[in-house]
């Protein structure tokens, strides 16, 4: 605790635990309440609203594995699902073979062949569906009807009226499989031929992807099932495998990426500088890639999916040369640049020159220049599509000319994000500066300095202005659309509410990121065949901003944000760690100690305020900040001979707890990303190497 719950109270935080009366998230014995159907008539089953002074309570009695808990809204059975079906980590299986064949051909060239194929399977477990969701269809005020199709009451309401309800499927598994393939081969030949030095490789890379994902809810079958009464609500175990299995049938689908690639590249000294030799080297490349990613939810039957596919290949060339110039003995330039013509966008030409000056033995001074770019991915320039949704409630006004009925009632709107061909590279500038200090040769520091801005930066076109435009009755914006709901009944003659709102990709903002990154490191003899090598490396951000179309500016140094495509991770200001190596002999003993500076539990991109609060509106906990987190692990190895060698480690070895973060929403109270060692806890690891 707090990690194997979402029941927050008895430290001053919120309850939500599946099963409490108010919540959607049920338990796995339901609860029911008298209710009335929606303006629809018999069509109006998924829009019930509760009878005024009804309360809530159990579909059945409440089970061991469950607290019964009473509310002001009635009462119910209230079921942790964390502990009882999630796993901190996956189950996972790694299996990996490799081989490299050399043969040298003449006196200065040598030809090579390398092969590997690689397989994980990861096993994710997950909770039960609920009988409630939001998404792709509005669920969460499904009733039961009062009599079957056969005029027979329904056995599974307990009233005489419809019955709103929530329940978790309890029979039905929820989680996933994944196996993931990789099988690559790689040839070449390189050498010497007189001054020239060359390289060269061609690379077969194919990966796939099998996904299985269970405990999606079919929408029509579970309709079915609430209205002929054919699905046992007051004892599960009755139902069929057979039923289970059509309500919830294995999602699955296969998706491959394929790259193959051939590359050639020489180098020479060309002429004497009076710091050494100009250093000249050239090469070419072409590669062709390819992705496919079929939808696993195809007709968004499956509840609480939307549409995600990819489909995308392209053929890339390059062409690029470097000079390395040692005009003095104290100051060395490097000048290079590379061009690439991309068949989905076009060209692009991205140079870098850097310098390393040092006025004296001990002291240098470096920096570096550059332009770069990143290529659209399939998913943002191919025939891409990809749908999330998000409760939305309709303008005050357009409510109010509907009666506030319960056609615009807070509803599941998808937000679809269609690819763009005509979406640009993303473009940026950058620059380094830094000094390297080495008063003698056991000791040296480096300090750099980084400022890196991103123009061009894609993402969806904004959805709240097509929305606006929408319901202003003004043309939307170009290459958006707009999916409408059928007319409200009631008004059959207003503008429909929208269900589906399409926008594409659009090179939108820009991102500047600024900072230092600081390196020490000591090399010591100990005497007697001992020695000690301790390395400092740290990072401090300044600065990690986004700048938004309408100008805006948000801030996420030391904040959970970008909220949304971190999943609240969060970017830290510092982050740190020392390591001390000892090696006496054959053995080799490293310790390592990791740092992750706090964060506020605020996120620039996702609204004012703390992100986490109590029942009362306050911030939870009050200082509305992550702690930091430290931990520590140990390494060793001995070489018995040539051949054989003994590894060992301790991760996490003084077992440190991860910090307590109520607002990450990848884990439960906790952060994955930085702190997923304190949630393992104290990990050992043996292993033993054989070489040939």
């Amino acid at each position: 605790y707090p990690y194997n719950s979402t029941d927050l109270s008895r430290i001053g935080g919120s309850d939500a635990t599946n099963g409490q009366p108010g919540f959607n998230a049920g338990s796995i014995y339901g609860m029911v309440r008298p209710a009335v159907l929606g303006p629809n008539g018999p069509g109006g089953m998924l829009t019930g609203t509760a009878v005024d002074g009804s309360l809530w309570q159990p579909l059945r009695p409440c089970g061991p594995d469950t607290t019964p808990v009473t509310n002001d809204l009635g009462s119910g059975c209230e079921q942790n699902f964390v502990s009882q079906y999630t796993d901190l980590q996956p189950k996972e299986k790694r299996l990996g073979a490799y081989g490299r064949l050399t043969i040298k051909v003449g006196d200065t060239s040598e030809a090579y062949v390398s092969a590997s194929v690689y397989s994980n399977k990861t096993d994710v477990a997950g909770g039960p569906p609920q009988i409630r969701a939001g998404t792709p269809v509005n669920t969460r005020s499904l009733v039961l009807p009062v009599t079957l199709p056969d005029g027979s009451d329904n056995p599974n309401n307990p009233f005489d009226q419809p019955a709103l309800i929530t329940y978790a499927f309890g029979g039905i598994k929820g989680g996933a499989k994944q196996d993931n393939d990789n099988t690559r081969l790689v040839g070449g030949i390189h050498g010497t031929m007189g001054e020239w030095n060359y390289d060269s490789a061609l690379v077969f890379n194919h990966n796939s992807l099998t996904v299985d994902n269970y405990g999606f809810l079919n929408y029509n079958k579970l309709i079915q099932v609430v209205n002929d009464g054919s699905y046992n609500f007051l004892d599960p175990s009755q139902n069929s495998p057979q039923l289970l299995a059509e309500l919830a049938p294995v999602l699955h689908k296969k998706s491959t990426t394929d790259l193959q690639s051939i590359d050639f590249h020489v180098s020479r000294p060309l002429v004497d500088l009076p710091g050494g030799s100009l250093g000249f080297a050239t090469g070419v490349d072409v590669r062709h890639e390819e992705q496919h990613d079929p939808d696993l939810n195809p007709g968004l039957q499956a509840q609480g999916l939307g549409v995600a596919h990819t489909f995308g290949k392209r053929t890339v060339s390059g062409a690029y040369a470097e000079l390395d110039a040692p005009f003095l003995e104290s100051l060395e330039v490097d000048a290079s640049g590379r061009f690439d013509h991309y068949s989905d966008f076009g060209n692009n030409f991205s140079p870098k020159i850097g310098f390393k000056w040092k006025p004296t033995e001990s002291l240098a001074v470096r920096g570096t220049w550059s332009k770069g770019f990143r290529a659209p991915s399939f998913a943002e320039n191919g025939s891409s599509e990809s749908e999330g949704f998000a409760t939305y409630t309709v303008p005050d006004d357009y409510a109010a000319a509907h009666g506030n009925n319960a056609y615009v009632r807070p509803y599941g709107l998808a937000y679809d994000t269609i690819g763009n061909p005509n979406i640009k590279p993303e473009r940026s500038k950058s620059w380094t500066f830094g000094v390297v200090y080495q008063p003698i040769e056991q000791l040296s520091a480096s300090l750099d300095y980084y400022d890196i801005k991103k123009t061009g930066v894609i993402g969806q076109q904004d959805t709240q202005a097509v929305l606006d435009a929408y319901f202003a009755g003004q043309p939307l914006p170009p290459n958006s659309a707009v999916i409408a709901d059928v007319p409200d009944p009631e008004h059959p003659d207003l503008l429909p509410k929208p269900v589906v709102v399409m926008a594409p990709y659009v090179n939108q903002n820009s991102l500047q990121t600024k900072g230092i990154d600081l390196d020490l490191i000591g090399n010591f003899d100990l005497g007697a065949g001992a020695k000690l090598r301790s390395e400092f490396s740290a990072t401090r951000i300044f600065e990690w901003n986004l700048t938004l179309q309408d100008g805006t500016v948000e801030r996420f140094v030391g904040t959970h944000g970008p909220y949304a495509l971190s999943s609240g991770a969060g970017t830290p200001r510092d982050r740190a760690s020392w390591s001390n190596s000892l090696s006496f002999g054959k053995a080799t003993v490293t310790g390592t100690l990791y740092y992750t500076s706090a964060i506020t539990m605020t996120a620039p991109d996702n609204g004012e305020g703390c992100i986490s609060v109590d029942d009362n509106g306050n911030p939870f906990p009050p200082s509305c900040h992550v702690a930091s987190f430290t931990t520590f692990d140990l390494t060793g190895s001995y070489d018995f001979n040539d051949h054989f060698a003994l590894t060992a480690s301790i991760l996490n070895a003084f077992n440190r707890e991860a910090p307590f973060d109520p607002s990450n929403y990848a884990g439960n109270n906790y952060n994955p990303t930085w702190a997923q060692a304190g949630m393992v806890g104290r990990f050992y690891t043996v292993g033993v190497k054989y070489k040939m």
